[in-house]
């Protein structure tokens, strides 16, 4: 089975599934449940088994002496104080650092019992506590599987329990026997990973961390390194996959997420929103948040299955932040992704329920209140707890499908989930197995045509099982049984091993985990309601099919002179793929939000060609072959940004924030508008010379993974081997620059692969873009040495090395291979050939 194929019989799946699919975002419903006025009163832990029934440890202040409190709810609304365990040295009252609770009923503290650090557990509700075990150092995170085992973090050493009652501890080794865990996710009893590092360099304060990951693959009896060195802070981690996994902390002075693809192996960050500006908000001598704020931390992630996940940070007001500087005054970050992590919005309502703060002497908005916990033990409920005891309670007044929030079961001989595992080449997991639970009454119709997806997938899979055997949902467990109420399924390795052939899928949890912009497998409405994996309608030349398109006249011709002429090396290289992930080759792609702020570029170079309207500028995005939004390479340094709130594509040439005082062209698309042939105006350019959009027509990792590329494919070539000063539809627009004769092709000429070329000349993952060559073609959209453009991976999910594409991946292809469709009528860019349109400023 071809993986265009195995897409298609994806598609017809879902499509018959659509009403069991996830719902869109769910309305918010935010109430303020708990207040304690105070400076130094703070919520310091927190959390909840569904939304009635929540726990929470609170320092309250009483002027010259601190206590600490236990609060608990039932309905979630009311909340009462709870019995805590009495210290066992009157001279020193406990801290406790940490609370836990698996069900209604058991539940973990711990803290520091002078000079012990100690565990207790209660299994009735809190209303008396035992000691269960102590720890060499105090614990700074728990967390339950759904099994009832518990693990914890206690310094350099992991904790854990079966039953509640017998401890073990497991030494935790750092690199260099200096970085320390800090947060542990387990996916189930045999799989999971702790992240740390140091938060600061004393000597040059504040400075990036040297962070750290560590997996287990034998239920936490051994922890191997896996990354170190990593310039952040991790707190927490996340993980919905053996290979997919998020984790929340610091770099330098200002908060991350970061999203790992392998494992832990490699980790990058993602773009955060900043705090959006709330001028109504002011707080003693007229200061008030009249400008967005960046995220200065971030505390929590947390994933409800491959797609919906929330996180808490914070955006601080009076710098220097540091992390454990209470002095300093907050905004809470709450944000949401419903995209597997790719974007993050902030929530608007939550701080709306923060309840006004009076102190007697000052009073102030309680969005200044500092929320540092969270539990949101499913995506339709949830609190916040921080600053002044405040509790934040959430309940969709809209609910979403619930999600998977069964963890995967795992023994170390076999597959338990019932079914052929389809990622493996047998039926055994290496020390992995997945188990599931079918939700009562799925439709038989829906088992039947999930049997017929299983029966198709199965024993197409030829990956080696590697020693670490690390989880990796298949298609079914991300996309379809989520939506179905059912638990995760089969699992891989999730190490890499899984590579593509001609014929079969190889990695089936492709197709279910993309970027926003470049979702494959059919299942929805794509960005701004265009098809999965295009920009714009369907209506557009790059977005419809070629392959039976007529050839035009010319078509011999102009391919013997481009095969008797361009013999360069570069012939067919592909601008983007890297053998190291997060590399500068490529362009970038970004994606913004409603939250983002606009920033005004130096653009307008060509007048009315170029717009001048403020950009949406990501933070941590970047430009073209520049780390960051200076164009410090004085290159093309484009810029790419997707506006998904506006539904409008900003694409500027020559970008620069400033720092070199570059001018350049921005050209504005409005992704909803059912554009003439003239585009944005005839004989007018963009930030590509052809005046085509530029991201409509370069491709990803994330759709090689997906096996489909449903668009064409811009290509360039070099100025004299094409048309001197001609273009066709689609282009707009020619240069002065084009020097070649009248058998070279114009501006705007689509090309396509021959119908009978040989796929088995190429690797797999090239054959995704020699179907997509055949299909929908490829268009001349400017100017250069490199044939094929492609985006770098840097914010996307997969990375090329990992889908197995590399730079040189068609160098073999000839002009010969290819065919020229009908070009239509020629276009003349001479003196009387001038741009009229409108400017876009805003």
């Amino acid at each position: 089975m071809t993986l265009k194929r195995l897409a298609s019989s994806a598609l017809v799946l879902v499509v018959f599934l659509a009403p069991y699919a996830p719902g869109a975002r769910a309305n918010t419903a935010w109430d303020g449940v708990h207040s304690e006025p105070g400076q130094d009163n703070s919520v310091v832990d927190i959390t909840a088994v569904d939304g009635s029934n929540a726990w929470a440890l609170a320092i309250r202040s009483g002027g010259q002496s601190s206590e600490m409190v236990g609060l608990f709810t039932t309905n979630g609304m009311v909340w009462s104080q709870m019995t805590l365990p009495a210290s066992g040295n009157p001279m020193f009252p406990i801290f406790f650092s940490r609370i836990l609770f698996v069900d209604a009923q058991t539940g973990y503290l711990a803290g520091l019992d002078f000079p012990s650090n100690k565990i207790w557990r209660t299994t009735n509700g809190g209303q008396t506590w035992a000691e269960v075990t102590t720890t060499d150092e105090p614990v700074t995170h728990l967390q339950a599987l759904p099994t009832g085992e518990v693990f914890g973090v206690a310094g350099s050493e992991v904790v854990s329990s079966v039953d509640g009652v017998t401890w073990t501890s497991v030494a935790v080794d750092g690199p260099g026997g200096e970085v320390g865990p800090e947060g542990i996710f387990m996916l189930n009893e045999t799989c999971g990973w702790l992240v740390g590092g140091w938060a600061y360099d004393q000597d040059t304060h504040p400075a990036p961390s040297d962070g750290a990951a560590w997996y287990t693959s034998d239920g936490g009896q051994t922890w191997a390194v896996v990354a170190e060195g990593l310039p952040y802070y991790l707190r927490r981690a996340a993980f919905v996959a053996g290979d997919l996994g998020f984790a929340a902390g610091t770099r330098g002075d200002r908060g991350v997420i970061v999203r790992t693809t392998d494992g832990g192996a490699t980790w990058s960050e993602v773009a955060l929103p900043v705090h959006p500006a709330m001028p109504d908000v002011c707080v003693g001598f007229g200061f008030c948040v009249d400008d967005p704020v960046s995220i200065s931390q971030m505390e929590e992630v947390r994933f409800f299955d491959a797609q919906r996940g929330v996180a808490l940070g914070l955006a601080c007001l009076s710098p220097p932040c540091d992390p454990g500087d209470t002095s300093a005054t907050y905004l809470t970050s709450f944000l949401r992704t419903y995209d597997g992590g790719q974007t993050w919005a902030h929530d608007e309502d939550y701080e709306d329920a923060m309840p006004d703060i009076d102190l007697g002497f000052i009073s102030f908005p309680g969005a200044l209140s500092r929320q540092v916990a969270m539990a949101f033990p499913d995506p339709n409920s949830g609190f916040l707890g921080g600053q002044h005891n405040t509790i934040l309670r959430y309940e969709a007044s809209d609910p979403e499908p619930p999600g998977s929030t069964a963890m995967p079961g795992c023994d170390s001989n076999a597959n338990t989930n019932g079914q052929t595992n389809s990622n493996n080449a047998s039926a055994n997991d290496s020390g992995c197995g997945c188990a599931s639970s079918p939700a009562t009454g799925t439709p038989t119709a829906i088992l039947v045509l999930l049997w017929i997806l299983l029966r198709m997938l199965g024993g197409s899979h030829t990956a080696m099982e590697t020693s670490s055997g690390r989880c990796k949902r298949a298609l079914l467990a991300l996309v379809l049984l989520p939506a179905l109420g059912i638990g995760p399924g089969g699992c891989g390795d999730g190490a890499g091993s899984d590579t593509l052939d001609s014929g079969s899928n190889q990695n089936p949890d492709a197709v279910a985990q993309h970027d926003s912009g470049t979702n494959t497998n059919g299942n929805g409405n794509g960005i701004c309601g265009a098809n999965m994996g295009q920009l714009f309608d369907s209506s557009h030349p790059w977005n419809q099919p070629v392959d039976t398109a007529p050839l035009d006249s010319e078509s011999a011709a102009i391919i013997a002179f481009l095969q008797a002429n361009h013999n360069d090396s570069q012939r067919f290289r592909i601008d983007g793929p890297s053998d190291q992930p997060n590399s500068l080759y490529g362009i970038t792609v970004l994606y913004a939000d409603d939250t983002v702020t606009h920033r005004g570029l130096d653009s307008g170079l060509w007048s009315p060609d170029c717009d001048t309207a403020p950009i949406p500028m990501p933070p941590g995005g970047a430009i073209e072959a520049n780390p960051a939004f200076a164009c410090d390479d004085d290159g093309d340094c484009h810029l790419i940004v997707i506006d998904t709130a506006e539904c409008r594509l900003f694409e500027m040439w020559r970008a620069d924030d400033g720092t070199n005082n570059i001018e350049g062209c921005l050209a504005v698309w409005d992704l909803t508008a059912p554009y003439d042939p003239e585009l944005r105006g005839d004989c007018c350019t963009s930030a590509d010379a052809a005046g085509l959009p530029i991201a409509a027509h370069m491709f990803s990792a994330d759709e090689i993974a997906a096996g489909e590329i449903n668009h064409a494919i811009r290509f360039i070539l070099p100025n004299a081997l094409m048309r001197d000063r001609v273009y066709v539809r689609p282009a707009t627009h020619s240069t002065p620059a084009t020097s070649g004769p009248a058998d070279a092709p114009p501006y705007g000429a689509r090309l396509r692969l021959n119908g009978d070329f040989d796929m088995n000349r190429l690797n797999a993952a090239a054959q995704v873009v020699a179907q997509a060559l055949q299909t929908y073609g490829m268009i001349l959209s400017d100017g250069g040495n490199v044939t094929l453009t492609a985006t770098n991976d840097r914010f996307t999910q997969h990375k090329w090395i990992d889908v197995g594409l590399g730079p040189n991946d068609l160098t073999d292809l000839e002009w010969t291979d290819f065919e020229v469709v009908e070009l239509g009528q020629r276009h003349v860019f001479d003196g009387s050939c001038n741009c009229y349109r409108t400017v876009i400023t805003q």
